[in-house]
């Protein structure tokens, strides 16, 4: 792949980036109908990212293997979206048809736990997938750069450790948040939305650290020299190493 159009392909992922980082901001920290407009860009934005590294998967495979489970994440929420929906709706329109007080509350009461139960558990689920999406596109970041700078590929590989120990406390607080819904425990609850606080900004950190990563990995191989070659030259000379 030319250098023009990989410079162009990881200055598209460094302003996809930058739209994550604050929908994901947005959606966790506002609760309006600014949340719903943000998560419908996120959305929108993680598709375009993925064809992105899909087309810079002729370089390395592990971008196409992180393509892939982007693939699986997506289609995992797109089905939890449905299916939550229609149960929900499904168990409201039924309410016509039950007659005492008491199964006009439980009934949507119990439709919503369910949702929330399985919205949580493909949520872990999803989780585990993105932290393997997210480590073979680290790891095609840190290929791609040996040949343009070195020092990136140190940089890429630790800032893996620091993304992966986010989305493992992410993983957590939602273990925490389903057993919270089971056990009906407000403390395991708070508990819960803590280790999520934390770990959203964590994952803001780290998502403002691979913006930095990109934009500069764009602006390097923009303007990398090609006709510089790092060789030895013989010139005929051979000193005696005594």
């Amino acid at each position: 792949m030319e250098k023009t159009k990989l410079s162009k392909y990881l200055f598209y992922l460094f302003v996809a980036s930058i739209i994550i980082v604050v929908c994901n901001f947005l959606s966790n920290y506002d609760d309006g109908n600014l949340s719903s407009i943000a998560q419908i860009v996120n959305f929108v934005t993680e598709i375009f990212y993925l064809v992105i590294i899909w087309k810079m998967s002729s370089l390395s495979g592990h971008y196409r293997t992180s393509a892939i489970f982007k693939i699986i994440s997506i289609v995992l929420i797109v089905i939890t979206f449905v299916v939550g929906f229609s149960f929900i709706a499904g168990s409201i329109i039924g309410l016509g048809h039950h007659n005492s007080i008491e199964s006009l509350i439980t009934s949507p009461f119990n439709s919503i736990m369910i949702t929330l139960v399985m919205v949580t558990l493909v949520a872990i689920i999803s989780s585990v997938i993105s932290i393997i999406a997210e480590y073979h596109e680290f790891q095609g970041h840190s290929e791609l750069m040996i040949d343009y700078d070195s020092t990136y590929t140190v940089k890429w590989k630790r800032l893996w450790k620091f993304y992966f120990w986010s989305a493992i406390l992410v993983i957590v607080g939602l273990l925490i948040w389903l057993l919270s819904i089971n056990s009906y425990s407000f403390g395991l609850m708070s508990v819960g939305l803590a280790v999520t606080l934390l770990s959203g900004i964590a994952s803001i950190v780290c998502g403002i650290f691979k913006i930095i990563y990109l934009y500069r990995m764009s602006k390097i191989i923009e303007n990398y020299d090609d006709s510089y070659i790092d060789v030895q030259v013989d010139t005929g000379r051979h000193d005696d190493i005594n």
